[in-house]
C-alpha cells in the first residue's frame, strides 16, 4: 500500500522547525497461516522522511513489525506477541504485546500495546464494513531536515495521541480511514544541539 503524509508545523518559535514534514511510504504486508490457530502478521514499510529540502540519504528509513497470533478461542480471542520496528533516534524497537477480542461482529477490541483500539461496525454492505474506532498511540516521528543555517539534521518529535477515526474496510484488506485526535505530552529533539 502506497503512501503519503504531509505534517504542517507551527511554532515553538525558539527553534528552526521546517514548516513541513513529509512522508512517502510503501507499506509491505505479509499474513501466513502456519496451522488453524497460529498466524504471522508481518509488514515493513521502507520510506522516505523528510523536509523535501535536502536530498541527504539518511532520509529513507525502514519500520515494520512482526507478529505471532494465536487464536485462542477460535472467532473470538486471539492472542498477539511480538516487535514493532520504528528506525526512530528516540526508540528503535518496542514490544508489542496484548489480545484481540471479538464479542461479536460488530465490535472488536485490540488490546494490544503500543497501539489499543476499539471498534464498532455500524454498517456493512457488499465488499464493504463501515467502523467507528478509538485509539490511543505513541506518535511522532524522526525526520531527516535542512537547518536554518543549511545542515543536515535529524527531527525527532514524540507524542501521545487519542484518536476517533471512521474507517470504510473493503474485500481483500483495503480501504480508507480518516481520522482526528487529540495530541499531549509532545517533545521535540534534534540530534545536533542548536548553535
Amino acid at each position: 500500500t502506497p503512501g503519503f503524509t504531509a505534517y504542517y508545523l507551527e511554532g515553538p518559535e525558539v527553534t528552526d522547525l521546517p514548516a513541513r514534514l513529509y512522508e512517502g511510504t510503501l507499506q509491505l504486508m505479509w499474513l501466513p497461516k502456519l496451522n488453524e490457530r497460529w498466524r504471522l502478521i508481518l509488514m515493513a514499510t521502507p520510506g522516505v522522511y523528510g523536509d523535501f529540502e535536502q536530498t541527504d540519504d539518511r532520509a529513507w528509513r525502514l519500520t515494520g513489525f512482526g507478529l505471532a497470533a494465536f487464536d485462542w478461542k477460535p472467532g473470538r480471542v486471539k492472542l498477539v506477541m511480538g516487535v514493532v520496528y520504528l528506525d526512530r533516534d528516540d526508540f528503535n524497537i518496542l514490544p508489542a504485546a496484548g489480545a484481540i477480542w471479538t464479542p461479536s461482529e460488530n465490535v472488536e477490541v485490540e488490546a494490544v500495546m503500543p497501539r489499543p483500539r476499539a471498534g464498532w461496525r455500524w454498517r456493512y454492505g457488499t465488499g464493504f464494513e463501515d467502523w467507528l474506532y478509538v485509539a490511543g498511540e505513541i506518535g511522532g516521528g524522526t525526520w531527516q531536515i535542512e537547518r536554518q543555517d543549511m545542515t543536515s539534521d535529524r527531527l525527532t518529535i514524540r507524542d501521545f495521541r487519542i484518536i476517533l477515526g471512521a474507517e470504510r474496510r473493503g474485500n481483500g484488506g483495503a480501504g480508507q480511514r480518516l481520522e482526528v485526535g487529540y495530541v499531549f505530552g509532545r517533545d521535540i529533539e534534534f540530534r545536533t544541539d542548536p548553535q
